[in-house]
């Protein structure tokens, strides 16, 4: 079939739409379509090879994509992809793509979109081969769970919990998820359902009746700690409700960042009453306020005195509490544990990257080693590091350069909302990405005696200073005010550790050091917080620890070093701290996003493996040149999107005079 030229595309996004098919007429928008698509559309249909339809479809998202401005095209594009590819098999995944675009721009349709994406999903289930059958069901398990979310959203309640029931069985009869978690969500849905028919009714109330004190009382209660709503709440606040009520409500309503340093405590302290008083999801509502008062009132606190050690003693206690509820299966926090949308654990990206195994895109410009890479979270923008003294901005789908900088860096990190860049070298580096120019730099910070640093997702950066005294000192130090926020000493000394490294895992609240106890390799967990040491992992190792990295939930740590004499990826227990796993032939490694796979590094390969099976699933091959080059052994070279679908690695080619990056499509 013949291709839409990609100038073309350019200039139908780039031309004006009828006014009345931007602003919401069908039949201008689906003229404005037959313009741009429509000989091809009758094509691609009349044929029979999918292959056929699926091009096309990509063609009408990228259209999509560039016309997102206005609504009613952008709509009928989506649905026109949708509408090509969802009878086959082979084109679902496009087709799903085209849904969760158009739900992610547009929320009112979302219910659906994502009922489209259920039903091609059951579609697959219902054809699936019986060693395929549990991932696929995971899958649609997944996509139940979003639905029963966007219907909770649009405010059908009754509707969510059919779903959701409907999830659950799915999962039973096929011993999928976490059992527990799908239970309290269901609980959850219910007691949703009856605080919203309890809010109608108390609101009835006081329309008849607005000196019905019990009422209102009742109706703040209800948005404060039910729907953990204090702006709502505030609204009904007035002179009958009690003393407390009056003072917190209106104070909880405002950001926190905006509350004084007393403030903070106290409203730290009347939410951990109210934890106190209620139980399930509401209680993890409670106490997650409860802890991030406690932790701004830390954050404004100078003093190291008993105020802040009890608030430290509080905030614990609080994060205890969440665990335990986390522990039982309660939703602490918007997502139902064990479930994701896509069948590897996270809702992929909308990127136009080639949708294959195997290289897709190459990136050059650097004239020495790359030596850190890091991928923005929409997976749109990649950063480089080079041993010539350069850091670039790329931008992912066409490996255009945004940017240049010189500065030497060996570690990089965007942080969670993606709007900044920070690099560690001998100095730390934090660039404004919405407002950088080239070689402009926002943050520049000497930080004395840093030794192997690590990047909290705030920003924040973590690492090992050597303190006066003969202990080392974990401290946590933020680039923006330029000045150390927590120090904490620990119980190892400069005598007898030697630190190869820190990360710190996904939630924020605890940190890890591998390292070197005279002479034996450990990996002891900090609480973030306080600087208690929580256990120690790695005790059966025998040689030297090159890497330790938390997995993303948090509940295991994947370790590189010598097991039984062999080089090894080896699994640790966060919770038991005993060695779960162990895979040998690979001295360093990356853990994927998803937590289900590994990256095992060689002097020339990188092998994706199941952790699950520990079978290779794929290989990607490395030129001589690149061991030569010193590329096999570290794993800050190697970054993948978030969604896992997108691996990215430094290549030194044979005769090449750039040392390019490779974008390589990683088998699902």
């Amino acid at each position: 079939m013949r291709v839409l030229p990609t100038l073309v595309i350019a200039l139908l996004v780039l031309a004006p739409v009828p006014a009345r098919a931007a602003e919401g007429d069908p039949d201008e928008a689906e003229a404005a379509f037959q313009d741009a698509f429509g000989d091809l559309y009758k094509k691609a249909v009349a044929t029979k090879d999918i292959r056929d339809d699926i091009a096309l479809a990509e063609q009408i998202l990228d259209a999509a994509n560039a016309a997102a401005k206005q609504p009613r095209f952008f709509a009928l594009l989506c649905r026109k992809a949708f509408e090509l590819t969802r009878k086959s098999a082979e084109g679902h995944a496009t087709a799903i793509r085209a849904m969760e675009l158009l739900a992610s721009k547009d929320p009112s349709q979302a219910v659906a979109c994502l009922t489209d994406i259920v039903a091609m999903r059951q579609a697959a289930l219902a054809g699936a081969r019986a060693d395929a059958r549990k991932e696929v069901a995971e899958a649609l398990v997944a996509s139940l769970l979003d639905l029963a979310d966007a219907k909770a959203a649009a405010g059908d309640l009754a509707g969510a919990l059919t779903i959701c029931r409907q999830a659950k069985a799915l999962a039973t009869g096929n011993a999928i998820g976490d059992k527990n978690a799908l239970d309290a969500r269901l609980k959850d849905l219910g007691e949703r359902q009856a605080t919203a028919a309890e809010t109608t009714r108390l609101q009835g109330l006081l329309e008849k009746d607005p000196a019905n004190a019990d009422a209102r009382m009742k109706l703040v209660h209800l948005y404060l700690v039910q729907l953990d709503n204090p702006a709502e709440a505030a609204k009904y606040v007035n002179d009958s409700v009690d003393e407390a009520t009056r003072k917190y409500v209106p104070a909880a309503a405002k950001p926190a960042t905006e509350a004084p340093e007393l403030a903070c405590l106290e409203l730290a302290k009347w939410y951990a009453g109210l934890a106190a008083g209620t139980t399930g999801v509401p209680k993890a509502a409670m106490l997650r306020r409860t802890v991030s008062y406690y932790e701004s009132y830390l954050q404004r606190h100078a003093g190291d005195d008993t105020a802040k050690a009890a608030a430290q003693i509080a905030m614990k206690r609080a994060q205890d509490d969440l665990a335990k509820l986390d522990a039982a299966g309660i939703r602490t926090t918007t997502a139902t544990p064990g479930f994701s949308s896509a069948g590897g654990g996270i809702r992929p990206l909308n990127l136009k990257l080639p949708q294959k195994v195997g290289l897709v895109k190459t990136y050059e410009g650097h004239n020495s080693q790359v030596i850190a890479l890091a991928v923005s979270p929409d997976g749109k923008r990649l950063a480089s590091a080079s041993s010539d003294g350069t850091i670039r901005l790329w931008e992912t789908e066409t490996a255009k350069v945004l940017w240049t900088i010189p500065r030497q860096v060996s570690f990089l990190r965007f942080s969670e909302n993606g709007k900044f860049l920070t690099g560690l070298g001998l100095r730390a580096y934090r660039f404004d990405l919405e407002a950088q120019k080239e070689g402009a730099e926002t943050r520049g910070v000497v930080i004395p005696y840093m030794h192997i640093p690590t990047i909290l997702p705030s920003g924040q950066i973590v690492a090992y200073l050597r303190a006066d005294s003969d202990k080392l000192t974990l401290s946590v130090f933020d680039i923006e005010g330029k000045k150390s926020v927590r120090d904490i000493l620990t119980k190892l000394t400069q005598a007898n550790t030697v630190i190869t490294g820190v990360d710190v895992a996904p939630d924020g609240k605890t940190a890890l050091a591998f390292s070197m106890v005279d002479g034996k390799p450990c990996i002891p967990l900090f609480d973030l917080s306080t600087g208690a040491e929580i256990r120690t992992l790695g005790q059966e190792t025998i040689g030297r620890l090159s890497r330790a990295q938390f997995s993303r939930d948090g509940k295991f740590v994947m370790g590189c070093g010598q097991l039984n004499s062999k080089p090894s990826i080896i699994l640790w227990d966060t919770k038991t701290g005993k060695a779960t796993g162990q895979i040998e032939g690979y001295a360093e490694a990356r853990l994927l996003p998803d937590g289900k796979r590994v990256a095992g590094i060689t002097d020339d390969k990188i092998d994706i493996l199941d952790l699950a099976t520990r079978k290779v699933i794929q290989t990607v091959k490395r030129t001589d040149d690149a061991r030569r080059g010193g590329h096999g052994d570290h794993a800050d070279r190697l970054a993948f999107t978030a969604d896992g679908r997108y691996l990215f690695c430094s290549i030194i080619e044979t005769g090449a005079k750039t040392f390019p990056i490779w974008a390589v499509g990683i088998q699902p």
